[in-house]
């Protein structure tokens, strides 16, 4: 709605990072993207549906759910912005009153029970009209990707559906939607095409929330529209940007303000918004009669009675206040019943008909790479593999395969490595159109049921023709040896790189898996040689324990006796043994015996041939 310079209150408070951002529902107001697509590609080329499509899929991938929604056909006549994305303004710019009875004619049939399919009906019908709609509506269609036409603007209808908790986030470049109550809006989005490892973060934005505890509220926001103007009226000339952020403080001016609540769209809104403008211009009148105190000892304060005290002088002389007419296309704003379109949308199947329908299949793989397919649907099939089967069932088809410590700028994240398992009759060859064009562009084969087009050029050669031109070199790079990483590549095929949060909330049972087999890795790493050398004795069954005696010293007192003494004959008297079951003291009467070692309750004997012989002791 034309709507200026409102997000200047919000800077350096922006954020780059939504918490949680997978768990949220986003709306798109998509009318701003279809616009700059048709400035830089032909309407009917891959390129122009890549450019719509990419903000949609990656948002689609990174997020719970979103919903587009499209401007409608009752966009009211526009004063001034003329040069916008939407098309120039109702027929009935010359008659206000008119135009006025028509609007509040389609606002009862919109409200009515008997929603359309598609939102607003009449609107459906206008804009399929316009070149290019039909391969956009059929693309959403087959991803079964939720969408409706609004009445009129569709970041109204965005808003709206912020505002009642349908969504959670407004995707817009529009102020107006912090007038229609939009709770949070993501804008300036930019699609990455370097530095994003994540498939789920493969795009830049930021996120404006307004402050309620700062009087950051829509109606205030409104009246500001009223004062400064929009697309429906001119507004006030030499008021700034600033005097809003001196208007916050004022709280008898919020209060005014909040008043715009209790307006409603029937046949006294004429009369109850004539009594607002008089008591708003009273609120200005009353800087002019030095009627407000403040505290001359504060400098802020007195920098903004001074600000306000201008402003108010400006508004006073002013005849450019909007009337009516023009002050109920912002208060009013046309749009369908979104409660209802919630309802027909919870009612609908979930399910994409790519999965079935192989024409449809065919036709999207032509328009779009098949890892886009992959990825889009893979997430909510591991979750149900997870819940539904036992780990040795869906390690066959996925698992993680790579961590990444969060660096700067960059979370942490997994690459997960997956097969095919959700997707029959997948057609693994590449279908995408080559460029034809010149400029090369790639234009799209018209749709069956399309009567906009003059039959186009056949579509250009496919990759696969070119595939086929395989060179000697690469047959001869196919015959070298497989690697661990080109066998896992085969087992599984397909790769997305997901952001730590998003696999620790919905895939924790991968994350599990990976940090077992990590740390059985890391404990044999860590384990020492001697560790090792003392696990494969025991495990081997060839091995025997190696019990260490008075021989195996380096310097024994055994070896040092002299061989003439150790002839001699000792009898036996007696050995004894202590508390700690240690021996005190020992006779032998073979002469053989060489060495004698206590171990588990047994004497262990050993002669000059190295022969061992094992005495129980028993109590006698």
């Amino acid at each position: 709605m034309g709507v200026v310079n409102l997000f200047q209150l919000f800077e350096n408070r922006s954020i780059n990072e939504i918490e949680k951002l997978h768990e949220k529902i986003i709306a798109i107001e998509i009318t701003t993207t279809i616009f700059k697509a048709s400035k830089a590609h032909p309407v009917s080329s891959i390129e122009y549906q890549s450019t719509i499509f990419n903000q949609i899929f990656n948002l689609k991938i990174a997020c719970k759910d979103v919903i587009v929604v499209f401007d409608g056909k009752f966009i009211p006549a526009k004063k001034r912005h003329i040069e916008s994305p939407q098309k120039k303004g109702s027929k009935y710019i010359d008659n206000p009153d008119f135009e006025r009875m028509k609007i509040d004619e389609h606002r009862r049939e919109c409200n009515s029970n008997n929603i359309f399919k598609y939102g607003c009906q009449k609107s459906f019908d206008e804009k399929r009209k316009i070149p290019g709609i039909d391969y956009i509506l059929k693309i959403l269609d087959i991803l079964n990707i939720k969408y409706f036409f609004n009445c009129s603007d569709g970041e109204v209808a965005c808003s709206y559906m912020n505002k009642y908790g349908i969504v959670d986030i407004v995707c817009s470049e529009d102020a107006d939607n912090l007038f229609l109550g939009a709770k949070n809006i993501m804008r300036m989005y930019k699609t990455l095409n370097s530095g994003c490892r994540y498939t789920d973060r493969k795009f830049s934005y930021e996120c404006i929330s307004p402050d309620i505890k700062q009087n950051e509220i829509p109606t205030v926001f409104l009246v500001w529209v009223l004062i400064q103007g929009g697309d429906f009226h001119d507004g006030i000339e030499d008021v700034g940007f600033k005097s809003i952020s001196k208007l916050l403080k004022s709280q008898k001016f919020v209060e005014i303000s909040k008043k715009l609540n209790k307006l409603t769209p029937n046949e006294q809104f004429d009369e109850e918004y004539d009594q607002w403008v008089r008591e708003l211009k009273a609120f200005f009148q009353d800087y002019i009669d030095n009627k407000v105190s403040y505290n001359k000892d504060d400098k802020e304060e007195v920098g903004d009675y001074l600000g306000l005290l201008r402003v108010s002088k400006i508004i006073a002389k002013s005849s450019k206040f909007p009337n009516a007419n023009d002050a109920i296309k912002y208060i009013f704003p046309l749009t369908v019943n979104v409660v209802d379109i919630q309802h027909k949308f919870d009612n609908a199947l979930n399910e994409s008909r790519l999965y079935n329908n192989t024409n449809d299949l065919t036709f999207f793989l032509k328009v779009f790479p098949k890892d886009v397919l992959l990825s889009l649907g893979v997430i909510r099939e591991m979750k149900k593999q997870l819940l539904e089967k036992s780990p040795e069932e869906w390690s066959k088809n996925f698992k993680i395969v790579k961590e990444y410590t969060a660096e700067k700028g960059l979370p942490g994240g997994y690459q997960i490595r997956y097969k095919n398992f959700f997707i029959p009759n997948l057609i693994e060859h590449d279908l995408r159109l080559e460029p034809a064009h010149p400029m090369g562009r790639t234009f799209l084969p018209p749709l069956k049921s399309s009567e906009m087009y003059s039959l186009l050029q056949e579509a250009a050669r496919t990759r696969k023709i070119r595939e086929d031109r395989v060179t000697n070199d690469t047959i001869d790079s196919k015959q070298k040896k497989d690697t661990s990483a080109s066998l896992l590549k085969k087992e599984y095929p397909y790769s997305i790189t997901l952001t730590k949060d998003r696999v620790w909330d919905e895939l924790w049972d991968l994350v599990m898996e990976w940090d077992i087999k990590n740390d059985l890795k890391n404990e044999i790493k860590l384990s020492s040689p001697k560790k090792k050398r003392r696990a494969n004795k025991i495990e081997s069954p060839t091995k025997k324990v190696q019990i260490c005696t008075l021989l195996d010293m380096p310097r024994s007192p055994i070896k040092l006796k002299d061989p003439k003494e150790l002839s001699k004959k000792i009898t036996p008297i007696a050995f004894g043994m202590d508390d700690d079951s240690d021996i005190i003291e020992f006779e032998l009467s073979d002469s053989n015996v060489i060495d004698l070692t206590y171990q588990d309750n047994s004497l262990i004997l050993l002669d000059k041939s190295s022969n061992r012989e094992e005495v129980i002791l028993s109590s006698d």
